[in-house]
C-alpha cells in the first residue's frame, strides 16, 4: 500500500475507534435505565437512536479535540463522555458554538475594544 492509502486507513480506523467508544457509552448508558423494579419497556428504535446518536458524537468529539494535540488517553475519555452524554452533548456543543459565534461578532462590532 502507498502512504496515502496507508493514511486513509489508519484515519478510517480512529473514527471507527471514536465512534465504537462512543456508542459503548451509549449503550451502558442505556442499559442503566433497567436497573430498578420499574423500569420502561426495552424499545428497540431507542436503543438504535441512543446507541448511533452517542457514536456520531464520539466523531463530533473526535474532530474537535484532533487540532488541539490532546493525548490519547485524555481524548479517549472525552469521547467516552460524550458518548454517555449523548443528545445532552450535542445542546452542549451547540452552546459553544452560539457563544464563539456571539463573541466574534461582538468583537468584529466594536474592533478597538480591548480584550
Amino acid at each position: 500500500m502507498d502512504r496515502e492509502t496507508t493514511d486513509a486507513a489508519h484515519q478510517a480506523l480512529g473514527f471507527a475507534w471514536a465512534f465504537g467508544i462512543a456508542s459503548l457509552a451509549g449503550f451502558v448508558k442505556y442499559l442503566q435505565r433497567f436497573r430498578s423494579d420499574d423500569a420502561p419497556k426495552w424499545k428497540w428504535l431507542q436503543f438504535g437512536v441512543q446507541v448511533f446518536t452517542a457514536g456520531f458524537v464520539g466523531l463530533v468529539t473526535t474532530w474537535l479535540l484532533s487540532g488541539w494535540n490532546v493525548p490519547d488517553a485524555l481524548r479517549t475519555f472525552a469521547i467516552a463522555v460524550a458518548g454517555w452524554g449523548g443528545g445532552e452533548t450535542i445542546d452542549f456543543f451547540q452552546q459553544l458554538l452560539r457563544d464563539a459565534i456571539s463573541r466574534a461578532a461582538q468583537t468584529r462590532e466594536n474592533p478597538d475594544a480591548k480584550n
